[in-house]
């Protein structure tokens, strides 16, 4: 599937490329595909927001959900945000998938992507997407 822009606002966008400027770090996006011996790497280098969960101390605890229920948050998930024209601008197939790895090039920590969602960020140009890793 190839990359279809939507329609951007450029004020959403030069927000997210602000907060980019100001807070991103270094990533690197990763996927492999196919089977050996004809597998086809792809790398692009971008910068990215990327946020770890923490508890809450101040809320309710409830019992009885596990990390699989909905809402159920692991350990070393993080939350991280790319611009999709970064990674189409460095020939990373889109969309950004599940499996795909994420690298943080200042701890070189290896992540693995669990969810994506597209749509979140959208009119900013913006993929909002969760991985995990042991911290």
């Amino acid at each position: 599937m190839t990359f279809c822009p939507r329609r951007i606002d450029p004020s959403a966008e030069a927000g997210h490329r602000r907060a980019f400027a100001k807070r991103g770090i270094r990533i690197t996006v990763e996927r492999i595909s196919g089977m050996s011996p004809a597998t086809v790497s792809f790398f692009a280098e971008v910068t990215a927001l990327v946020q770890n969960y923490t508890p809450d101390g101040a809320a309710a605890s409830r019992t009885g959900y596990g990390a699989g229920a909905p809402g159920g948050i692991s350990q070393g998930d993080r939350t991280i945000i790319v611009m999709a024209t970064d990674l189409a601008e460095r020939r990373f197939p889109l969309p950004l998938a599940k499996n795909d790895r994420i690298t943080l090039v200042t701890t070189g920590e290896r992540l693995n992507v669990v969810k994506v969602d597209p749509d979140k960020r959208a009119m900013a140009g913006a993929i909002e997407l969760t991985a995990a890793g042991v911290p």
